[in-house]
């Protein structure tokens, strides 16, 4: 019986999680999507939300012809606050950054978490 309500109360916790990362990137816009180097990809984004936001890492997918799709991760350290303009930069040696199509790229919110 307790470990039915541990994984109840897990799964409540991760669909609040869930739905509180859609929210966060709902409410962000992403500005510009470009190559800064031959192994850098920026993101800017501007993210409208009324809460300050900490804890914060973002994922870039990055689709490749002939090749698995380049996954990177980045964190983002302070504090995130409402009505504000960020960049994240994403380094791999293994991104062709200048050959790359923003079309071909994905970028979203990993981790967040509000003050």
């Amino acid at each position: 019986m307790v470990q039915k309500e541990e994984a109840k109360a897990e799964e409540q916790r991760q669909q609040f999680r869930m739905q509180f990362m859609q929210s966060v990137h709902d409410v962000s816009v992403i500005e510009s999507s470009s190559a800064v180097s031959p192994t850098r990809w920026r993101v800017t984004v501007r993210y409208d939300g009324d809460l300050p936001l900490t804890d914060l890492s973002f994922k870039l997918v990055v689709k490749r012809d002939g090749a698995d799709p380049l996954s990177m991760t980045q964190q983002l350290s302070g504090v995130l606050r409402p009505n504000s303009r960020f960049n994240v930069d994403f380094e791999s040696p293994e991104l062709d950054a200048y050959r790359t199509s923003a079309r071909n790229v994905v970028f979203f919110y990993d981790n967040a978490r509000a003050l």
